[in-house]
């Protein structure tokens, strides 16, 4: 299991990095020495807190308004001064307000080499590189492309990639509870090669760290 912050975000203007995703998977691995290669299956779930409140206006006018007026005397003429203030009316205006949970999910393979370059009786220290290859199978929300559509579009309305590819690269440790069983923990970074909207207005290549604990059962 992995806690993930991550920057999913199908709102514009928004790049800050959400900590409410996680992976949940197994892997197994063939040991070569301090070689580990390892192959596995996750589910990868992204979901962005989208809380706004915002108004758009449509056409208008400047209403002018004076706010205040003197005069000079210049002999027997009397020249007066105007003070004016200009206010924009709209026309139309809209309100909108959203609370709701934007969300994808992947069913991700992943397959990895790790080199341990630290080892004890009780300890194993790695560094790890993979690459991970993950098929949409999930996504509801609301998106905010552009200015120009304020009121969002719907996920069913968006043409997301079927398929997501990333590489990733990591370091964590192995810890001996007995013969057979090790505790895993693991910090990794992953960034996605592809959009996970095609065409979208904006650049939206998911990337992120992850924090994984598990255990290890050795046949």
């Amino acid at each position: 299991f992995a806690p993930i912050a991550s920057s999913f975000s199908l709102v514009r203007e928004t790049n800050s990095f959400s900590i409410r995703n996680f992976s949940l998977g197994v892997e197994a691995s063939k040991i070569l020495y301090k070689w580990n290669i390892s192959g596995g299956i996750k589910l990868t779930h992204f979901v962005e807190k989208f809380n706004h409140t915002y108004s758009t206006t449509d056409g208008g006018f400047f209403v002018t308004d004076t706010i205040d007026e003197y005069y000079t005397v210049s002999q027997t003429d009397t020249t007066w001064y105007y003070v004016t203030d200009s206010t924009w009316k709209p026309i139309d205006n809209h309100e909108y307000s959203y609370n709701i949970n934007n969300r994808i999910g992947y069913l991700e393979f992943v397959l990895s080499v790790s080199y341990d370059y630290y080892t004890n009786r009780k300890l194993r220290l790695y560094a790890k590189t993979g690459l991970q290859a993950g098929a949409l199978i999930y996504s509801s929300g609301l998106a905010i492309p552009d200015v120009n559509e304020p009121a969002g579009v719907d996920f069913a309305d968006l043409n997301f990639s079927t398929m997501s590819y990333s590489v990733l690269a990591g370091v964590g440790l192995k810890y001996r509870i007995n013969e057979y069983i090790d505790f895993n923990s693991e910090l990794y970074y992953f960034k996605n090669f592809n959009d996970v909207v095609i065409d979208y207005p904006v650049n939206k290549k998911i990337s992120g760290v992850g924090l994984k604990f598990g255990l290890i059962y050795y046949f």
